[in-house]
C-alpha cells in the first residue's frame, strides 16, 4: 500500500513500483459476541455471551490514485477458547412430552474468514480506512441436562457479513502496522432432534479487534 508522502520526514512512503501493491499480515486479536436463541422448544430466549483469542493470517491487493486507496483482501483465522456455557436454563429435553427441566446451552466458535473490500483516505505516514464484505464462520452448540456431560452437539457452517474500520502505520516503505475492529452477523440457523426434543434456532453474531504486521511486496 502507498501512503502519502511526509512534509516532517525523508522516509519515503512511496513504493518505487507504483501505485499498486500486495500485502500479506499476520494478526491476532480478540473476539467476542452473543449467541441468542428465539425457537427452544421449553425454554426461554437465551444468550450465551462468548470470548476468546483469533490468530491467522491475511492477504490482499490495494491500488491507490492521488490519495485515495482502493482494495480487496481476505482473512482466515482460527479462534480459540470461545466456547461458554450457560447453566440451569429451563429446558424440554429427552423425547416429546417430557417434563420441563433444566439444562446446560454452551456456543463456540473454533474459525472464520472474510473475502472484503476496503477504501481509505492515506495522509502522512496514516491510513484510516473502512472494510465490508462477506463473512465466513462456524458455530457449535452444545446441550445437556444440568450438570451433566453434553448429550447434543450441533455445528454449522455459515455465510454472513461483516463491516468494519481501521487504521494503518507505515513504519517503512514495505513494514506496516494494521489495527482494525471489524462486526460480523452469520445470521440464524434453526435444527431439530427428535429424539431428544431439541428444536433450536441460534442467531451468531460477533466483534472482533485485530493487530497485525504486514510486509507489502
Amino acid at each position: 500500500m502507498r501512503h502519502g508522502p511526509s512534509s516532517r520526514s525523508r522516509l519515503s512512503i512511496c513504493p518505487s513500483t507504483g501505485p499498486a501493491s500486495t500485502s500479506a499480515l499476520y494478526q491476532f486479536g480478540k473476539i467476542s459476541g452473543p449467541f441468542e436463541n428465539s425457537a427452544q422448544t421449553g425454554s426461554a430466549p437465551y444468550s450465551i455471551d462468548t470470548d476468546g483469542g483469533v490468530f491467522g493470517g491475511f492477504a490482499g491487493y490495494n491500488h491507490q490514485f492521488s490519495n485515495f486507496v482502493v482494495g480487496a483482501e481476505g482473512d482466515a483465522n482460527f479462534v480459540v477458547g470461545t466456547k461458554k456455557t450457560d447453566r440451569n436454563l429451563p429446558f424440554t429435553f429427552f423425547g416429546a412430552g417430557a417434563p420441563a427441566g433444566f439444562a446446560d446451552i454452551g456456543g463456540e466458535q473454533t474459525w472464520n474468514a472474510s473475502l472484503r473490500l476496503r477504501a481509505g483516505y492515506a495522509f502522512d505516514r496514516f491510513l484510516p480506512y473502512v472494510t465490508g464484505g462477506v463473512a465466513f464462520g462456524n458455530v457449535k452448540t452444545f446441550y445437556a441436562p444440568a450438570g451433566l456431560p453434553d448429550a447434543l452437539t450441533q455445528e454449522t457452517d455459515r455465510v454472513g457479513w461483516t463491516i468494519g474500520a481501521g487504521m494503518e502505520y507505515a513504519i517503512t516503505d514495505h513494514i506496516l502496522a494494521r489495527l482494525e475492529y471489524r462486526y460480523a452477523d452469520l445470521g440464524k440457523k434453526s435444527f431439530t432432534n427428535i429424539p431428544l426434543n431439541v428444536h433450536d434456532e441460534v442467531k451468531a453474531t460477533t466483534s472482533t479487534v485485530l493487530a497485525g504486521i504486514i510486509y507489502k511486496f
